[in-house]
């Protein structure tokens, strides 16, 4: 399955659109290909990675250990909810045949929204629905599926404007259709998750006038 890999991989970190001081994010960076090519072209930022197989961490581990001893690549081996930054962290995140597997209420996606910065860029590749459900082992069984409009709700879901979201069909090779997808978070962004009031203090009844 390294075609189902390599060149989505290719093509999205492409699209992130890297700069040298960038703060990146990788959920479920597999044995850590994208990782290490991150690095590369980020040579004054950080990358994070979070991925939840023990097996993958070790690889990725292997595979990015000078960079990981100069405190430039940092890997987490935990859920993708909650993600364990604050709010705003990050201004590059990359999703690589992840998605499959957040959680169908949305929290997981909301979490991405949460720590990328206004300003900031996410970018998704999915294998497409009509290619997904040809693969005995990659059903709707087993595998949360996308077709355009539904990538397009994972996305809008979580908070991103439709006018801030595009998508693309790819065509790779052995007939696989997949779907890449670039989303910026508006710098006057919105949540369609509705937050808790904050409590300040204590609600206390005025005094009554003596």
């Amino acid at each position: 399955m390294a075609i189902a890999n390599d060149e989505p991989n290719r093509l999205a970190i492409d699209a992130l659109g890297l700069q040298p001081t960038d703060r990146v994010l990788e959920l479920g960076f597999g044995p850590g290909w994208g990782l290490r090519t991150i690095a590369a072209r980020v040579p004054d930022g950080q990358i994070f990675g979070v991925d939840q197989s023990d097996q993958m961490v070790r690889q990725a581990t292997s595979m990015n250990e000078v960079a990981i001893a100069a405190g430039r690549v940092m890997l987490v081996k935990g859920l993708f909810s909650p993600l364990p930054w604050i709010d705003s962290t990050f201004n590059k995140i990359l999703l690589v045949n992840v998605a499959y597997f957040f959680d169908s209420d949305g929290q997981d996606m909301a979490e991405v929204y949460r720590v990328l910065k206004s300003g900031g860029r996410i970018v998704i590749y999915v294998t497409s629905r009509e290619t997904m459900l040809k693969w005995p082992f990659a059903g709707s069984g087993t595998h949360r599926i996308y077709d355009r409009k539904e990538l397009l709700d994972l996305l809008e879901g979580a908070g991103f404007r439709p006018s801030d979201i595009a998508i693309k069909d790819l065509q790779l090779p052995l007939r696989i259709k997949g779907l890449l997808a670039t989303a910026v978070k508006s710098r006057c962004h919105f949540s369609s998750r509705l937050t808790p009031e904050p409590v300040i203090g204590p609600r206390v009844a005025p005094a009554r006038p003596g």
